[in-house]
């Protein structure tokens, strides 16, 4: 199975040295950009033992990072001026309303709006 998630699970999981229950669980997860920046760019520039383990995980391939085009790029544009979410989770959403896969989240508002979505 395939998933798709926003940044704060990936970084709490890491925190805890709990990265792996995702591929345990799903096999692969798919890294929207920005939450890419988010976890691993943002995180080595100030040193986070965290973004290091996702890292990790991107080079050993069951977490891989996912481009948008310019189509999802507007429809990520138009569900964060919609909804009170932001741009990692607008992403993971579209990710995973485009290819049909779960989302994992942890936020209520974007759960909220997962479930409007129908994913």
């Amino acid at each position: 199975m395939v998933v798709t998630s926003n940044t704060s699970p990936l970084i709490a999981l890491a925190k805890i040295r709990r990265l792996q229950l995702l591929k345990d669980l799903y096999g692969t997860v798919v890294m929207p950009p920005f939450v890419k920046v988010d976890c691993i760019d943002n995180g080595k520039e100030i040193g986070a033992p965290d973004a290091y383990e996702i890292e990790k995980a991107v080079q050993e391939g069951w977490i891989k990072s996912a481009a948008l085009d310019r189509k999802w790029k507007t429809r990520v544009n138009n569900l964060m001026q919609r909804a009170p979410i932001g741009q990692g989770e607008a992403e993971a959403l579209i990710i995973a309303r485009e290819k049909g896969i779960p989302v994992v989240l942890d936020d209520a508002d974007a759960r909220g709006v997962a479930r409007a979505l129908g994913i």
